[in-house]
C-alpha cells in the first residue's frame, strides 16, 4: 500500500509512520510538494 504527504517530515508523514510501526504493517511513502497536489493524485487513484 502506497500513501501520500504533503512532505517529508509533514505530521501527516509522522502519522503514518506510527501507523505502519504500531500496526505492523507494510505502506510505501509517496512524498509530494504540499498537500494540495498530493490530494489531487490520490483522487485519480479511485
Amino acid at each position: 500500500m502506497a500513501y501520500a504527504s504533503s512532505g517529508v517530515g509533514a505530521s501527516n508523514h509522522f502519522a503514518a509512520e506510527l501507523l505502519k510501526k504500531m500496526a505492523g504493517i507494510e505502506m510505501t511513502h509517496v512524498p509530494y510538494k504540499g498537500s494540495a497536489s498530493s490530494r489531487a493524485r490520490c483522487g485519480r487513484w479511485r
